[in-house]
């Protein structure tokens, strides 16, 4: 049996691992969308790429956002993204799972795992973009209770055409939070 850990990277070796994985995602992502290279590397700009990829923990990291790293028998198979958009919305990021771990449910739990980070850091809606050819993410989305939306940032009309834009409830209740700090359970009754 494979002994499956679903973390919050946090730690510098972890964020190394993530950065690694997302560098494999841009590989994944040039042969499903082989046909449309020129747009790839117009959209991941190799500077802005490669000073994302630099610092991940000012992109992604803690209080605003956060990184999930998936690990298998202690290997590195997938990560998830996610940072503050505004007021009360996160943005989830760079989902992906390397094809050698596909089919474990890997993705659903870094998902729900990045859903209760984005409640618990005061985000009770979170929102995400997906290319059109990606149809195993859409359908996981749509599986997760994520409803289509339209866009929620200015894009060319090409990049509207062939993304799907989706929105889904991270809290069952709004979160007491003070941002970066959820208050929970106790703590928040007596705070009130």
């Amino acid at each position: 049996m494979q002994n499956i850990s679903i973390i919050e990277a946090k730690e510098p070796d972890h964020i190394a691992q993530v950065a690694a994985l997302l560098r494999d995602y841009l590989l994944w992502l040039h042969r499903r969308y082989c046909k449309d290279g020129p747009v790839l590397d117009a959209y991941f700009d190799k500077r802005q790429w490669e000073s994302e990829l630099a610092d991940l923990a000012g992109h992604y990291g803690a209080p605003f956002g956060g990184m999930v790293l998936a690990r298998v028998d202690g290997v590195p198979a997938g990560c998830v993204s996610m940072r503050g958009i505004g007021g009360d919305v996160a943005e989830m990021k760079r989902l992906f799972v390397r094809p050698a771990f596909q089919r474990l449910g890997l993705a659903r739990r870094m998902v729900e795992t990045l859903t209760e980070l984005a409640c618990a850091r005061g985000y009770p809606r979170m929102q995400l973009e997906t290319g059109a050819l990606q149809t195993e993410a859409q359908a996981l989305y749509h599986s997760m209770g994520f409803k289509p939306i339209a866009p929620y940032y200015a894009c060319s009309e090409w990049l509207a055409r062939h993304s799907h834009f989706f929105e889904a409830k991270t809290c069952s209740r709004a979160p007491l939070f003070v941002r970066g700090a959820a208050l929970v359970g106790a703590q928040a009754r007596t705070r009130s």
